[in-house]
Formats: C-alpha cells, structure tokens, sequence
C-alpha cells in the first residue's frame, strides 16, 4: 500500500530475503530404549559402550520424519584417563521445570555422556549445513539424578561460532557470559537447560556446543564444582525459527518542515540492514546503512531530501 505525504511519495517495497518453514529436531545421546523412542527422534552421540546412530548424521523433522539436511557431529577432546562413558543412569523429569517443557513427552531424560576421568577434557557437538539466513534456537540438558553428594558435579556450557545469538538458559544456571553458562547436571532436579535463541550461524552455515566440567571459581564458574566430574550432555533440541513473513517498512514518518521521512520495519536480532532511494523506481542509490541489529524493530531517517518530481520511494535490503 502507497503512503502519499506532502510532496513525497513513500512506497513500502519488500525485501527479496530467503524463507524457510520452521522445523525442530530431538536427539537423545543416550537412548536407552530404543523401542519406544519416537521414530522421528536420533540418538547421535559417543563414548565407551555407546549405542546408537553413531558420531555423526543428519537430525530429522520430529513432525513429518523429513530429513533437515542439517548435519551434527560429536567429537571428544581427551585429556588423561578414560575417555567419556556412554551411562544409563535412570533419570526422570521434574514437572514444570524447563528440562520438562523442553523435552518432556518427546525424549526420556535417563542416562548421560559422563565425564573423562581428569581435567581439561570437553566434548564438542558441531552443527553444520545451517542456513545463514535463518535464525535456530538450541536447547541441550542432562540429569545424572545422583542427589545432593553429586551437586558439585558441574557442566559448563558454551556456544561457539555462532555470528549472533540469544542467552536464553534456565534462571538457575551461572551465567558466565553471553555464549556461556553451567549448572549442576549431577543432581540437575530443577531441570535448567542451556539454551540459546535467534541463533544465526556465520557463513560457513555452522556452529558448535562445547561442554565440559565447571570452570571453577577462579575462572568466573560455580564455587566448589569438581575438578573433572560432569556431565558432557543428555539431550539436545534444534528449532528452525519459522520465518514466514516477509520483511517490510511498516511505519514512515514525513517532517515536511526538516524534509525528513523515518522509515520503522521489522528486523532479525544481530542482522545489519541497507536503505536504498528511488525518484523514479528506475535508478536506486544507497541513502545508509544500520549498526548491527539487537532487537527486533529498527529505523532509518533520510534528512535534506530533494525530490525533484515531488515523489520518493524507498525499499530495505538485509546485508
């Protein structure tokens, strides 16, 4: 729809942006029944007596069983002593906790990645062949139900190169930064999760969960945490965001007075946006560009506009 303004013509022109249907994946690393796993779910993963879809693979639509085309892929950073153990550990849900809303009625929350028997060991989930114009949310948990003697067990969790994305873990888990938190996962009764929203992957279309034990105090992590125990992972959750609106200037304020129009459209957290103008919807030139979105609106104002046949037209284009 044409917005007619003293002097000026403004015309809400649509960006050309690639959309994508929202999907979500569920993998369970420790699938300890298979038989009653819903067929949609995986169950990629590792460690010593480890049973399941392998190291690496493809996640599926956990609606319709299609395969996403997105690849992850576990790979063990080892210190000293054993490597990670595949455990059964019986597990189950506190309801109304996150780990609960999450996964509950999906995946059983029994069994876990146990820790490497020393420091410095850490485990890597890669996920790759992502679209970099699409925004996904990750959620990731696990509960060794060891009670109160297993509190200090610690996880930490920390997204790596991702080009931008949204804390989003449990209140009860430390956070340590934006792209990092830990929680007991020893005795994880409350149910936090990590997790992390409006993620979107740099151009390489990847990015990577590492978990290992806490930090300890000195390094900004939990006080008291065990030196090496913790748990490198249980369950995780992808989410494709749906993106099913195409982006458009949806306000313009005219100051006829400072020949100054202000564009307002909706945006992608951590995205940059150029603004182009037309006189005739010919000839289009760059008026500017944003800083790096944080938010999900943004606006624009092109001043001392000359528009030599009274009319102006304007159109957004994500960068």
């Amino acid at each position: 729809m044409n917005l007619r303004l003293p002097g000026i013509l403004i015309l809400p022109v649509f960006a050309q942006l690639a959309l994508a249907d929202g999907w979500t994946a569920y993998n369970d690393c420790v699938d300890t029944t298979p038989a009653s796993t819903p067929v949609n779910a995986t169950s990629f993963g590792l460690g010593r007596f480890y049973a399941g879809d392998g190291s690496s693979g493809n996640l599926r639509d956990f609606e319709t069983g299609s395969d996403t085309g997105v690849t992850v892929t576990f790979t063990e950073n080892v210190s000293t002593g054993n490597t990670i153990n595949w455990a059964q550990d019986f597990a189950d849900y506190t309801p109304g906790t996150d780990a609960a809303g999450i996964f509950g009625g999906k995946l059983n929350l029994t069994g876990n990645m146990s820790y490497n028997d020393a420091p410095g060991w850490s485990l890597d989930l890669t996920i790759s062949n992502l679209d970099p114009n699409v925004s996904y949310s990750f959620a990731a948990t696990v509960h060794r139900n060891g009670g109160a003697g297993y509190a200090t067990r610690i996880t930490n969790w920390t997204l790596n190169g991702a080009e931008s994305a949204t804390y989003a873990c449990s209140d009860g888990a430390l956070k340590i930064s934006e792209t990092s938190a830990e929680f007991s996962t020893g005795d994880n009764i409350g149910g936090l999760v990590a997790r992390w929203t409006n993620i979107r992957a740099g151009a390489d279309g990847t990015f990577s969960l590492r978990t290992t034990h806490g930090l300890g105090s000195a390094q900004g992590g939990i006080a008291g945490a065990d030196a090496y125990r913790g748990y490198a992972g249980g369950l995780f959750m992808l989410m494709a965001q749906p993106q099913d609106a195409p982006l458009v200037i949806t306000s313009i304020a005219y100051d006829a007075d400072l020949k100054s129009a202000t564009m307002t459209w909706p945006t992608r957290s951590g995205r940059t946006y150029a603004i182009d103008a037309s006189d005739d919807l010919v000839t289009w030139d760059e008026v500017g560009t944003t800083p790096v979105i944080v938010g999900d609106t943004a606006s624009f104002t092109e001043t001392n506009i000359k528009a030599p046949e009274g009319q102006r037209f304007y159109r957004v284009r994500e960068l």
